[in-house]
């Protein structure tokens, strides 16, 4: 779980920022609870991230 700092306090990142993070659309993770779907978000790759690399390739 991600904390952040935020006028003087500590709070964990709520879902929707997770998502948005990583570029997924909101409520994409709503069929997890708050702890899986912080560890899938965490563990994955950004999704424009990899959209950007998959346009330079040329089949």
């Amino acid at each position: 779980m991600t904390l952040i700092h935020e006028d003087g306090h500590m709070r964990f990142m709520t879902r929707r920022e997770l998502e948005r993070l990583q570029t997924v659309p909101e409520g994409y993770t709503d069929v997890l609870d708050y702890a899986d779907a912080a560890d899938v978000l965490g563990d994955g790759w950004t999704v424009d991230v990899i959209a950007h690399i998959f346009a330079g390739i040329k089949c």
